[in-house]
């Protein structure tokens, strides 16, 4: 399910098990599901350092089983039999949106527990009003439907109020990011754009251009993070203006964008901008009890540019909507064209683009929810992060830090090659994928009542 406010509901119950995540495009909101690829798609995440899950295995739980010598993992219905009498708080038999939420922000829920917690919490964003209801006989299903029926059936069955919920991948999922990630800030002197990816948040237009910053200028983002003595941290944004965050959370950091084992700064930067935006629109969020709810259903890559250097962008347009809609293989895609004749589109990419990378400028671009080569997603946000003059192309970073293969020759047909999220695109191709630009300007930006919201 996907659904970005002031927006119509939209469903699409064949995208279970995916992320949400949303762009607002030159005035045009609108939400992508990506993140996890399914079953045959040639895109997936990049993996991780070896070792890496060999060292969360090791790591110690907090109420860990131990046969042989060997920490067992817990599953998640397990868990949820040990804490969910605790969890329902009013005791009306049912976990409420705002009983889990008190949960994500509370510092003495860890380990195996607050991966539970997060599971549910990603699973409540994902699917918002459609959740079902969690009362201890769905909950008694669940368990039941993700057993293996029988030797032939590895697979869980499904259900009419299933939507493909898989609680103990996610549970497993969100209990490695714990584990990996550990409590340091930072794991490696230089950060890299290879290293993180992101997570199940919305935040697309924010990740990518984070992410193009740290390709520009890895050591300008690091001094952005300053940790303090009580384990929380402060984040100097672009005007210098610091936003003071708590310590993170076990559920927070299973809720967030991962940096794999690399440390937990793209996590603080997520809660200290969502802390940023319930500051600056404190009515719209008066009850928001988790800071990354404010970033998670999408938004602007003009208010990440705002935030993260303190300018006002450009914003240039590639492609229009039609205003026409049709579904293709359950989704809803826009039928689109471009803004003017290929040529000129071309060289405003020239002329835009290409000029601003020359100048160290920030710029990220989105798509369109149109059907778009393999391995690139419709509405989307991404960071251009290069110029090869030599070759005439762009390169290009996905937050979702995928990897494809094109299954013939690379371009629009087959899609490039990618990895970690990176990959190349030639000039001439750019404007028939991507449908805005964003460009960081050289105007200050005017932040008050905008940098958090719009």
């Amino acid at each position: 399910m996907w659904y970005i406010p002031g927006m119509a509901k939209t469903t699409n119950l064949g995208a279970g098990g995916r992320s949400v995540c949303g762009l607002a495009v030159c005035g045009l909101m609108a939400a992508c599901l990506a993140a996890e690829p399914g079953p045959g798609e040639a895109s997936k995440a990049e993996p991780r350092k070896p070792g890496a899950l060999e060292r969360a295995q090791k790591a110690p739980d907090e109420a860990p089983a131990r046969r042989s010598g060997e920490a067992r993992q817990r599953t998640f219905f397990a868990v949820v039999k040990e804490y969910a009498g605790r969890w329902d708080r009013d005791k009306n038999g049912v976990i409420s949106e705002a009983e889990i939420d008190a949960l994500v922000v509370d510092p003495h829920v860890k380990g195996d527990h607050a991966a539970a917690v997060g599971a549910i919490k990603n699973y409540m964003r994902m699917y918002g009003p459609l959740m079902p209801a969690l009362t201890p006989a769905y909950l008694a299903a669940e368990e039941k439907r993700l057993q293996p029926r029988d030797e032939d059936e590895k697979g869980p069955s499904l259900t009419e109020f299933s939507f493909g919920i898989n609680w103990n991948k996610a549970y497993t999922d969100a209990l490695k990011r714990i584990r990996v990630g550990g409590r340091e800030l930072y794991k490696n002197d230089k950060l890299d754009i290879t290293q993180f990816h992101q997570g199940q948040l919305g935040d697309c237009y924010f990740v990518s251009l984070l992410g193009g910053m740290v390709h520009r200028n890895p050591q300008a983002v690091r001094r952005m993070i300053t940790a303090l003595p009580n384990g929380g941290y402060r984040v100097s944004f672009g005007d210098d203006r610091p936003v003071t965050i708590t310590a993170l959370t076990d559920a927070e950091i299973a809720t967030s964008s991962t940096t794999g084992d690399e440390g937990l700064w793209v996590a603080v930067f997520e809660k200290a901008f969502g802390t940023l935006r319930r500051r600056q629109f404190p009515n719209e969020h008066r009850d928001t009890k988790v800071a990354t709810d404010t970033i998670a259903q999408g938004g602007s890559p003009t208010t990440t540019i705002r935030v993260l250097t303190g300018k006002e962008p450009d914003e240039v347009a590639l492609r229009s909507s039609t205003g026409e809609v049709r579904v293709v293989q359950g989704q809803r895609v826009t039928r689109v064209k471009p803004v003017a004749s290929p040529n000129e589109v071309t060289r405003i990419v020239r002329e835009k683009i290409i000029a601003a990378l020359n100048r160290n400028k920030l710029v990220g671009v989105g798509t369109f929810p149109e059907e778009l080569p393999p391995g690139i997603s419709g509405q989307h946000a991404y960071a251009v992060v290069g110029y090869d003059k030599a070759r005439d192309m762009i390169e290009v970073w996905n937050p979702h830090g995928n990897t494809h293969r094109p299954a013939g020759e690379p371009g629009l047909q087959h899609g490039y090659e990618t990895k970690a999220g990176l990959f190349w695109v030639p000039a001439a191709d750019f404007p028939h994928i991507f449908a805005v630009a964003f460009i960081e300007a050289d105007r200050s930006a005017v932040t008050e009542g905008q940098r958090g919201g719009n």
